[in-house]
């Protein structure tokens, strides 16, 4: 074996070939590192900043954050498969370096009909931002139905995927997928570290189908023109949660994607994007207790919530959004805390990116927290963020 090592600026690509007669075989590694970080200041004190910042890659305190420390390799194994795996380092509050495996997954790229499988450890397929990573986000956190419904560290877990484009003239995408439904990252599912409710069942018990989690959605395509594009999306994703035998999890959601951009442009600008999702949870809650004693009954509770945004590439490498985002429900009537109360939350943000490797981003968080359980109840919070990214290797650029 021999190996060579190509570089282009900042991309890295190791390339191992055979030393034998068969010069069609050849394997290659993109190997890359994203690092985002951020620094704020708060009306809220500490503690509450991390009730509101419910992403686990949000900044969560005033000062400094790491948010997120990316590792990245994708590559071709063969002419059937493709491989891809991120490993993630962030330091929590008390500075301590925490790892996870973020994802790890194995792709088709040869299946006739229009048809992939995915399979390993991944974000599922729900909704529009739940599959991306921090650094592609709008926004320096998380939105807040998503960290309610889907979990703080997004919805992911061990399992397969599999999705067909329809051979229609537009863009029609279905996808289903079964997974684990227990870990940390199955958090309205059998999740011990911090569900929502109380944990009352073993959660690494799979004793048939009924103890595994089931994804569906639809994405369409439609265009009007050639400068405007739309995608609308349908999820579900169904499941045990952690209450008790036969408690089950439903989470319904909607989203729209609107991108304009005129046909005369430079480098992309200017554009304008429009995004939005609707989600809806159905948690059936087994009678049982929480750890503080406190018992519940048999029930099952709806919750709600929503996001809107709006970004608009008003000059070159000069983006500047604002969203509106709102949570609700029966648990925030049921069990009342700074984990479930009823949110609202305004956004503005102004992303400057000196190049695609690069970006700067300024936001302003108005907290409505009238509802908010606790002393701090009735009281608005205003946070600001600097947040600031920086890439190395060849990994997806920043999608302008």
């Amino acid at each position: 074996m021999r190996s060579l090592l190509a570089t282009s600026g900042l991309a890295a690509t190791f390339l191992i070939r055979s030393a034998s007669a068969e010069p069609a075989r050849a394997a290659y590694l993109d190997l890359s590192f994203d690092a985002l970080m951020a620094a704020g200041l708060s009306t809220a004190d500490d503690p509450l900043i991390e009730a509101l910042e419910r992403g686990d890659h949000d900044p969560n305190r005033r000062g400094f954050t790491l948010q997120n420390f990316e590792i990245t390799g994708t590559g071709a194994v063969d002419p059937y498969f493709n491989g891809e795996a991120h490993l993630v380092l962030k330091l929590d509050r008390a500075g301590e370096t925490a790892i996870e495996l973020e994802e790890v997954f194995l792709a088709t790229t040869s299946l006739p009909s229009g048809l992939q499988v995915k399979a390993g450890q991944m974000f599922e397929a729900f909704g529009r931002q739940n599959p991306q990573h921090p650094h592609a986000w709008q926004f320096v956190d998380q939105t807040l139905v998503g960290a309610r419904f889907l979990g703080p560290d997004g919805l992911r877990s061990l399992g397969t995927e599999v999705s067909w484009l329809a051979p229609t003239p537009w863009y029609f995408l279905v996808t289903g997928g079964v997974f684990n439904a227990n870990g940390g990252t199955t958090y309205s599912f059998v999740n011990e570290e911090e569900p929502p409710f109380y944990a009352n069942v073993e959660p690494n018990a799979v004793q048939g189908l009924e103890d595994l989690q089931y994804l569906a959605r639809l994405a369409q395509n439609v265009d009007f023109g050639d400068e405007t594009s739309t995608t609308l999306g349908a999820s579900w994703v169904h499941g045990p949660n952690s209450t008790g035998e036969g408690a089950t999890t439903d989470i319904f959601g909607a989203d729209l994607y609107l991108r304009w951009k005129p046909v005369v442009n430079e480098q992309g600008w200017p554009f304008v994007q429009l995004q939005g999702e609707w989600m809806s949870r159905r948690y059936t809650q087994a009678a049982g207790q929480d750890e503080g004693g406190t018992s519940f009954t048999d029930a099952a509770l709806w919750d709600w919530g929503y996001y809107a945004q709006v970004v608009w590439g008003f000059q070159t490498r000069f983006t500047a959004g604002a969203r509106w985002e709102e949570a609700g429900g029966d648990s925030a009537d049921s069990a009342p805390d700074a984990v479930l109360s009823a949110r609202r939350r305004a956004s503005s943000v102004l992303t400057y990116y000196p190049s695609e490797f690069s970006k700067l981003r300024l936001q302003y968080n108005l907290d409505l927290v009238s509802t908010l359980a606790g002393p701090d109840s009735g009281t608005n919070e205003h946070t600001v963020w600097l947040q600031c990214e920086f890439l190395l290797g060849k990994h997806g650029a920043h999608k302008f």
